[in-house]
């Protein structure tokens, strides 16, 4: 019902938006985060990381008790930029996670402890904190150094709050510990950050997701959970929406120019790869492949295309073994998927 009233709310604004810059065009679209740079990691009790997880199917992020005692876990997730086209600007960007679970334990006068549906902190200020998204730069790969990033003092931060990204929607502690609440969709606006990586060059957006305490040390588990870029479910997977505008086009469009969708084969591949592309419309297409490492290691240059399907190929025979990132770039769309060499 939520999702429902979001949407809602986002269209009716979207069209008073449009009458308001009528004779402009808009474009609406989204982005997958990457799944190779998305991953969370768990620290001991003096705050020295540990644990680094990239595959998980789900992100648990706060005060758990296992597997081991009191570690703190925090999350990181990365997005690729949105393809600016000429003419246009950013208006708006807006992260979306699914949370789908919570848990917490509180601890009673008499010293006994009690679970809740929610993330309770035996500490001064108690079950206000909230789960925060921090705008940082943990560049191409999740490594153990990474703990301190969207710390207000570490230098790889840009923004140590862009805002809260909050467990109440889904366990209302103003209703009691039998309260289980909706899981669902949540929204936090980014558009400032994306500007910002736009401006610096960047080929990533990148946010850590943690709470503003590590751990109440009770023995317990205090967390909340969102579905990550390996989740089973596509629909829940984590993605940025954005819209762009040209103030001096004379039609108003909702939808991308471009609506392009990719194939590679085979996939592991070896000393050749093909991409099957097939476009909407004509497009200026670009193909770029970068190892974890963030290296562009080849590149086919922009060029102007037909609608339908070509087929490119692509000749990998001085690749070594390992995953690679292909980013694909059309008209206002860009595909990020992972690919395998393997010989």
């Amino acid at each position: 019902m939520r999702k429902i009233l979001t949407l809602v709310v986002l269209l009716f604004c979207l069209g008073l938006w449009a009458q308001v810059h009528g004779n402009g065009s808009t474009i609406v679209d989204s982005l997958y985060a990457i799944p190779e740079l998305d991953g969370d990691m768990a620290a001991n009790t003096s705050g020295e990381a540990f644990s680094v997880n990239t595959t998980t199917y789900v992100f648990e992020v706060g005060d758990l008790g296992y597997p081991y005692e009191n570690c703190a876990v925090r999350a990181f997730i990365s997005f690729p930029l949105p393809i600016i086209p000429s003419g246009y600007s950013l208006v708006n960007a807006t992260i979306r996670l699914y949370q789908f679970s919570s848990g917490g334990i509180e601890q009673l006068e008499d010293s006994t402890y009690v679970n809740t549906f929610f993330p309770h902190w035996d500490v001064a200020g108690g079950d206000t904190i909230k789960c925060i998204v921090s705008h940082v730069d943990y560049g191409i790969s999740l490594g153990l150094d990474d703990w301190p990033k969207g710390d207000g003092d570490n230098p790889y931060t840009y923004n140590p709050n862009v805002g809260e990204i909050t467990w109440e929607g889904i366990n209302e502690p103003g209703n009691g510990p039998n309260h289980h609440g909706e899981a669902g969709y949540r929204y936090l606006d980014i558009t400032d950050c994306v500007l910002h990586d736009l401006a610096i060059g960047s080929i990533f957006s990148q946010y850590r997701i943690a709470f503003q305490i590590n751990t109440d040390y009770d023995n317990g588990s205090d967390f909340v959970a969102f579905k990550s870029m390996e989740s089973n479910n596509e629909h829940q997977r984590p993605l940025i929406y954005y819209t762009l505008y040209n103030p001096s086009s004379a039609s108003d469009d909702l939808s991308p120019e471009v609506l392009v969708n990719v194939t590679s084969s085979p996939n592991p591949f070896s000393s050749q790869v093909t991409f099957d592309i097939s476009l909407k419309n004509h497009a200026i297409l670009s193909i770029r492949l970068y190892d974890l490492r963030g290296r562009l290691v080849k590149e086919y240059g922009s060029t102007q295309y037909t609608k339908g399907l070509h087929s490119i190929d692509m000749d990998t025979h001085d690749l070594s073994n390992g995953i690679y990132l292909l980013q694909i770039r059309a008209g206002s769309e860009m595909i990020t998927k992972k690919i395998t060499c393997l010989k």
